[in-house]
């Protein structure tokens, strides 16, 4: 199975049923069990891969997954009690399979305990789509390997922003292909908006390029792919780019941060990495130049606590480092909340 480091994830809707299960039915009836099979021919696909995904996990973590036999059936005898689980399915030359029971967004969680049994979860994959291309320097050369790119999808309407589908990184020779892409209308970037969490750079940065070779998503040449369809020859090409490192200071009216409040920090539009310090400090690195908006949050007692204040602050990275002193005004919104 080949690595997968982001991904699209199209809804299907499939059959299931759930029941309580006996003390002595749990020892030995898995808790979820299905089938994976062809949405074309609904012949079995043996050696899918099934995944289960809890809410949330930090660091590294790789989630429980199981293999299809044969005949397409896969099965989880115990699952973790107390939570709730996303159930998703794939296999070489597919795309990714999300199970929803409803079709609703909360339709994606199954809550689970030692009393439940899921059956039938029974997943229909279809032929992925792979875009193949190359990003290279000014003068011709491949970029090295491991600098991220990502296909989007075309927005339905002007108002809406290109939608991310999946990514990957270069091999050596600065080549890349994105796989289990579903049917659609695509554009590719070098150095995305929203790269996954923990990604940093290795090696030269580069700054952010769209296909066409054009510095934002409004510009990007996009192209359309069928249903196990293949687009070749995408290339991009990059310029060197410096990144910095951005430090919030987030305090309360009263210039101090009151114990027990919980300040959240984020940069909208950058899936970027950050990092608390001793200090009560919260600093994101790997900033290209540019403008942002961070949005400030406290909340009472935790991340899941009652918010008592927000803010948000414009600011420009330009040529260095940045630090940002942000006052949260927790008044602004104790009526609103």
């Amino acid at each position: 199975m080949p690595r997968i480091l982001g991904r699209f994830l199209p809804l299907f809707l499939v059959a299931a049923t759930g029941r309580p299960c006996t003390a002595q039915e749990s020892q030995t009836t898995p808790q979820i069990e299905g089938r994976v099979v062809r949405a074309d021919t609904g012949a079995p696909i043996p050696g899918a891969m099934v995944t289960l995904s809890p809410p949330f996990f930090s660091g590294i973590f790789v989630p429980p997954s199981t293999t299809t036999d044969k005949s397409g059936n896969y099965s989880f005898q115990v699952v973790n009690i107390g939570t709730s689980v996303a159930i998703s399915a794939t296999a070489d030359g597919y795309t990714w399979v999300d199970y929803n029971r409803d079709g609703t967004p909360a339709g994606l969680r199954q809550n689970m305990d030692a009393a439940t049994h899921l059956s039938r979860i029974d997943f229909r994959l279809t032929p992925e789509a792979i875009i193949r291309g190359s990003v290279i320097t000014a003068d011709g050369h491949p970029v090295a390997a491991g600098i991220p790119v990502a296909a989007y999808k075309k927005p339905q309407t002007l108002e809406e922003r290109p939608t991310y589908a999946i990514r990957t990184d270069t091999e050596a020779d600065g080549s890349f292909a994105l796989r289990k892409l579903s049917p659609g209308t695509y554009t590719v970037v070098v150095n995305g908006p929203n790269e996954p969490l923990g990604y940093a750079p290795r090696g030269v940065a580069y700054r952010q390029k769209w296909y066409g070779n054009q510095p934002t998503a409004e510009n990007a040449t996009y192209f359309a792919i069928k249903e196990g369809g293949e687009r070749d020859g995408v290339e991009i090409t990059v310029e060197p780019e410096t990144l910095y490192t951005v430090t919030v200071w987030p305090v309360g009216p009263d210039g101090r941060q009151a114990a027990g409040d919980f300040y959240w920090v984020a940069i909208e539009g950058r899936n970027t990495v950050s990092s608390g310090n001793r200090d009560g400090s919260t600093s994101f690195s790997n900033i290209p130049p540019g403008h942002y908006t961070l949005k400030t949050d406290v909340r009472m007692g935790g991340m899941g606590g009652k918010l008592l204040g927000t803010q948000e602050t414009s600011f420009d990275v330009t040529t260095a480092d940045i630090t940002l002193h942000v006052t949260v005004d927790k008044q602004s919104t104790d009526a609103a909340h």
